[in-house]
Parts: C-alpha cells; sequence; structure tokens
C-alpha cells in the first residue's frame, strides 16, 4: 500500500491510522515510519484498544514482530500497553508463571506491572514473590511500585465516599483521570459505597458534579455499565443526565455493544435516548461495521433515522 501511494508522513499516518483498527501485527510494519508522537496517539482512540481484546499474549508475540525501525520510546510504550491486559486476564500468579516460563525475552519489563497489581489484590502474597526475584534493577522496580500501591491502599482504605475519592473526582479533569490511573481509587469500592458516592455528588456545584459524575461515569462504564445504567434510570430529563447517558452508551458500545443497544433502545424517548443512540451507533461502527448496521435495519423508523445520521457523521435531527 505504501508503494502505491506514496510514503508522505500524511499518506503513512492514513494507512496506519486503518490497521491499527485491526492490531499491533497488522500494523506493525509502517510502525517504524510513522514516529513516536503519531504511534501514542493511534493507541489513544478508544475505539482501537486492540491489546483489550483476546488474549494478552498474542500481543506480546505480535511485538515480537514490531520492525527494529520502531523507537525505543514506541516499543516500550506498546510494551506497556499490551501488558495492561495480562493483569486483567490472569491472576498475578498465573501471569508471573506464565512470563517467566514462556516469555523471558521480556524479562524487565513487566515484573513491575505485576508487582503493582498483585499488590493491590493481595499485598502479603506480592511482597514474598518480590522477595524471590533476583537482586537488581527489576527487583528494585517491583519494590518500588509495591511501595507506592501501599501508600495507596493506605491513603485509601477505609474509604470514605464523602472524602477523598469524591474530591478527586470532581478536582481532576478526564484526561488527567485516565493519565494518571486514578480511576484506581475506585476499585476498593464495593457497589453499595459506588452508589453512595455517585449519590454525593448530587448537592455539589454544578461544574464539580459536572467533572465528578463524568469521571465516574467514564470508569464505571468500563467496569459494570449495567450498575452505571441503573444509576441513570428515571433520572429527569436535563442536559447533564444526556450528557451521561450518551457517555455510558458510547464506552459501553466497546465491550459489549449488544447489551448497550439494549439498554439504549429501552430508554424513553428524549435527548438522553437520542444521543445515547446516535454515540452508541458512532462507536459501534468503527469496532464492526457490519454488526451495527444490521441491528440499525432491525429498529423502529425514529430510532432507525437517528442511527442512520451517525453512520453518516451528520448531528440527529
Amino acid at each position: 500500500a505504501l508503494a502505491a501511494v506514496g510514503t508522505t508522513p500524511l499518506r503513512i499516518q492514513l494507512i496506519a491510522e486503518r490497521l491499527g483498527e485491526t492490531g499491533l501485527e497488522a500494523l506493525a510494519p509502517v510502525l517504524g515510519t510513522v514516529g513516536h508522537l503519531t504511534t501514542l496517539r493511534l493507541q489513544g482512540d478508544k475505539s482501537r484498544r486492540w491489546w483489550e481484546r483476546g488474549d494478552p499474549f498474542d500481543c506480546l508475540e505480535a511485538l515480537r514482530k514490531v520492525p527494529e525501525s520502531l523507537s525505543s520510546e514506541s516499543r516500550k510504550y506498546l510494551m506497556m500497553r499490551a501488558l495492561v491486559v495480562l493483569t486483567r486476564s490472569y491472576e498475578p500468579q498465573e501471569a508471573a508463571r506464565l512470563m517467566q516460563s514462556d516469555w523471558t525475552d521480556f524479562s524487565g519489563q513487566w515484573e513491575s506491572v505485576v508487582a503493582s497489581d498483585w499488590t493491590s489484590r493481595d499485598p502479603e502474597a506480592a511482597r514474598a514473590w518480590i522477595g524471590q526475584l533476583p537482586e537488581g534493577p527489576v527487583k528494585e522496580k517491583a519494590l518500588q511500585n509495591y511501595e507506592k500501591e501501599m501508600q495507596v491502599k493506605k491513603e485509601n482504605q477505609p474509604v470514605d465516599p464523602g472524602t477523598g475519592v469524591l474530591h478527586v473526582l470532581s478536582q481532576m479533569d478526564s484526561r488527567n483521570f485516565s493519565l494518571y490511573g486514578a480511576g484506581n481509587l475506585l476499585i476498593h469500592l464495593d457497589n453499595n459505597q459506588r452508589k453512595g458516592l455517585w449519590d454525593q455528588m448530587t448537592p455539589l456545584p454544578e461544574a464539580q458534579r459536572g467533572q465528578a459524575q463524568e469521571n465516574f461515569m467514564t470508569w464505571q462504564a468500563a467496569n459494570d455499565p449495567d450498575e452505571a445504567a441503573s444509576w441513570l434510570r428515571g433520572q429527569p430529563a436535563s442536559p447533564a443526565n444526556t450528557q451521561l447517558a450518551s457517555q455510558l452508551a458510547a464506552n459501553w458500545a466497546l465491550d459489549d455493544a449488544p447489551a448497550a443497544a439494549a439498554w439504549a433502545g429501552a430508554l424513553p424517548a428524549g435527548e438522553a435516548k437520542t444521543w445515547a443512540l446516535w454515540n452508541l451507533a458512532r462507536q459501534w461502527q468503527r469496532v464492526n461495521a457490519g454488526a451495527a448496521q444490521r441491528w440499525a435495519e432491525q429498529q423502529p423508523g425514529a430510532d432507525r433515522a437517528i442511527l442512520e445520521s451517525a453512520f453518516a457523521g451528520r448531528r440527529p435531527e
């Protein structure tokens, strides 16, 4: 493809964007030419988060095939993103066993990631595992991550939904909330605590309430969208609730588009439903255009018109 269209930066970037929708193995041949900043941007769009689909070891296998021309900075970034799904898909002890037995060429790159995740789940077991690592920089980094995670646990347990966590949610903008992993503060909350925290956002000043709800909904949509949907059920019509409904639909569509579609389609007619359907359709079209189109064709006339406008990139009428 590059030979056919030439190798200007813009053409390479456009080809890389399309390949990036498939996965790293397809993108690998051009990664060495697009540069670090473009590589980061290609991985930043949530609709292309290929490393969160399927088995993480498929991603690591593809990384072995990335060309040598890829900068070390980009290679490290992609490696760390692939490891994110490793700790989500496997228990820490199993992840460590597999990496130590079958993926020794990645030694020194994954240990600190597993150490952090393991500490958040079982500090005692994590500390024992770190203790058996050979002395050196790898062990030192794992210990540093262990200490950082323990400090987070110390600062946020027992968790009082009315204090520190609510402050972070309401004061940190959405980009930094995701960038710095502030959603980890919510992992330690049970369902009742999360619902209590959501309810405590209501009396906040409008700007703080909007920021807190946006951050919380982004995290909740990725972790328990059904619970998030229950919070929005029966809410009065308002621009803020319309935004939250569309945000939930778009994020939910990445993990389970049919479930998100069933929820959005059952909403009462109004702005919230319109924008939830519109954003859901846009996201689903990026992930699986054929499935999105087949679903749209089965919807009643009014809903189908919204979906067709989304597919065409037009605002709903």
